[in-house]
This record gives C-alpha cells, structure tokens and sequence, in this order.
C-alpha cells in the first residue's frame, strides 16, 4: 500500500518487554523496542516520525501508535502496541512515556500502590485478555 506523499506504508507490532524489578513497585515501567527510533530533543517524538501513547480513561488500557519514516527507502512503518486489560487499574494523568535511542519507555503510575502484579504478568503478560477473549 502506498499513501498519499508516495511512501510505502508498512504495518508493524511493537514487542513489550517488563523488567520484573518493577512490578511490585509503585511504578510498572515497560520497554518497548523499536531499533529504527531515534530520539529527538522532545522526549515524546522520534526524529524520523511521530509517537502517540494514550492511557484511556478506564484506567486499565493503553495504546502506542508509533510512525517512522525512512525517506530513503520510501516507507513509513506504523507500529502498534495495545494493552486491553492491565493486570490492575492505573492513574492515567500520573503515567508518562519517553523516547530513547531504540525504545519507548513508558511508566505506569498504579492506583493501588501495594498492588504486585508479578504473578497476573508471569502468567498471562502485561495484557490480561487472551488472544482467544479478544473481538
């Protein structure tokens, strides 16, 4: 598929990584790489394209929508990252996200502050619904 500009669009997923240090702490971080992103002097866009990350409001979702552009070859890559069901609700205005070199950072404020979610993440990873419960 080619857009409008005459770049060929690509599809991609983003692949989440989470250090396990993190989730019985206050704040859950989760890594998301991407060895193309380059970081600019805004700490919420790439250089070579846009990044969009949105913590909805039932406390308990999130999406990252990343496009890079690569003006030599000609293509734009979309990458997706969605979390359907966090293992427990979060405090979105409290969240926050930045581009590194490589991967997006993102730091998820918990609402219970007590709350471990090592074993709801062990088992099933940061998305609690299975492929098998997703529309």
């Amino acid at each position: 598929m080619t857009d409008k500009s005459g770049y060929k669009v690509l599809k991609r997923y983003l692949e989440a990584s989470v250090p396990k240090s993190s989730l019985n702490q206050k704040v859950v971080t989760i890594e998301l790489c991407c060895d193309k992103l380059e970081p600019s002097e805004n700490r919420f866009l790439p250089k070579n394209g846009t990044c969009d990350v949105k913590f909805f409001p039932d406390c308990q979702s999130l999406q990252v929508d990343l496009v890079l552009k690569d003006r030599e070859e000609m293509t734009k890559t979309k990458y997706t990252y969605k979390v359907r069901q966090l293992p427990g609700r979060i405090v979105p205005q409290n969240c926050t996200w930045t581009v590194l070199e490589g991967k997006i950072l993102i730091k998820l404020c918990k609402e219970e502050e007590n709350e471990d979610w090592t074993l709801a993440v062990s088992e099933r990873g940061v998305d609690q619904v299975g492929s098998d419960e997703s529309s």
